[in-house]
């Protein structure tokens, strides 16, 4: 089968089902009840807490089906690294479109363990930390997919630059609370960089059959290219706005012992 339908295909079926429940949304959007994660958790100009809410209340049949067959917090946690698997897999083999569905798959995984420990009451220390870090295992196979399908491209170092600025962005923060701090600067989180990197890589098929007749580097990824150097960008920026920020609180602390 031609790669184009890979994307293609399920894009032409999905765009359908997003458009018209987007549509019916926006007409119940007042009436439906305001998620307390949706307000409380980061939101970017392009994953805003509209489409946050949108995509709660689209997924919330699946999460109530969850719920009620007794899938535990962990073993979503799981199905989310699978599928994230799959998607370093399919990057590594250059099916570009398939890994996107896979990338965004798994991180709709990623809300669903999270929400299913709330609703069930199984929210716990271990259940946070097993989730953490295998959110990192699922980021870090996807790139490990793209390092090897452009091992022999220049492309190599902007995705290490891309993988970097990732694990950057959480570490930093994650160190800055290990040492009692806040940390709040910075953007480019995790649901951002699925959301760039999995609809780059849907649409990269299509994007490049346009540009191997009209464009003037029909071998090179574009669409994903520059998603990647948007998140390389944005990862990267906000580890050292973070670093400067918990560097900043560490020196007041020491000012006034």
């Amino acid at each position: 089968m031609n790669p184009l339908w890979y994307s293609l295909g399920p894009l032409l079926i999905i765009n359908i089902i997003m458009l018209a429940t987007v549509l019916i949304y926006a007409s119940i959007a007042q009436k439906v009840p305001a998620d307390k994660e949706v307000m409380e958790r980061h939101a970017s100009a392009f994953v805003n807490r509209w489409f946050r809410g949108y995509w709660v209340w689209l997924i919330s049949p699946i999460e109530r089906f969850f719920v009620r067959s007794r899938i535990t917090p962990n073993q979503l946690t799981l199905i989310g690294l699978v599928v994230s698997s799959l998607a370093g897999l399919f990057y590594a083999y250059g099916r570009l479109g398939l890994a996107g569905w896979m990338v965004i798959l798994g991180g709709t995984f990623d809300m669903f363990d999270g929400r299913v420990a709330r609703i069930t009451n199984q929210v716990s220390r271990t259940g946070a930390y097993f989730d953490a870090v295998m959110d990192r295992y699922s980021e870090g196979i996807a790139y490990c997919g793209l390092l090897y399908f452009f091992r022999d491209h220049w492309m190599f170092w902007l995705v290490l630059t891309a993988f970097l600025g990732a694990f950057m962005v959480s570490y930093s923060k994650a160190r800055g609370e290990a040492m009692g701090l806040q940390v709040t600067s910075g953007s480019m989180q995790r649901p951002e960089r699925i959301v760039y990197l999995g609809v780059a890589s849907i649409f990269s098929p299509i994007f490049r059959v346009f540009l191997g007749e009209y464009g003037p580097l029909p071998n090179d990824e574009l669409l994903l290219i520059a998603s990647l150097f948007l998140i390389a960008l944005g990862t990267n920026w906000s580890a050292i706005a973070r670093i400067r920020e918990v560097m900043t609180a560490l020196r007041l602390q020491e000012k006034t012992r």
